[in-house]
């Protein structure tokens, strides 16, 4: 094995730990402490990943006629509702504050 090999054999292994440390903030539940330390593209990404599945199981289950929650332009309002829970919130979880926002607008309790 020659010495750049050697070297290839350890970029597998780099980029793994790379996304798995990227993919604990997208897909683990950030504490609401660490929220604010996401950038807004990891919070977006971590909220549509986190909201879309939520949201189907609260379709299915309420059957309601219209889905507030897919008609959203963006999901900035997931965001600032998120924020500010996670701000009066500091120990609780960001699933927590997602969770309420999807509770106010879909008027569930």
């Amino acid at each position: 094995m020659t010495l750049s090999a050697k070297k290839l054999g350890l970029i597998p292994l780099l980029w793994a730990v790379m996304i798995s440390a990227h993919s604990q903030n997208l897909f683990g539940d950030p504490a609401c402490n660490d929220w604010p330390k996401l950038q807004n593209e990891a919070k977006l990404v971590w909220l549509q990943a986190f909201l879309a599945p939520l949201n189907m199981a609260h379709m299915t289950r309420k059957k309601s006629a219209e889905d507030k929650y897919s008609k959203l332009p963006s999901l900035q309002p997931a965001v600032a509702s998120v924020d500010t829970f996670c701000q009066l919130n500091s120990d609780h979880r960001a699933s927590e504050g997602a969770i309420n926002f999807l509770n106010i607008i879909t008027g569930s309790d």
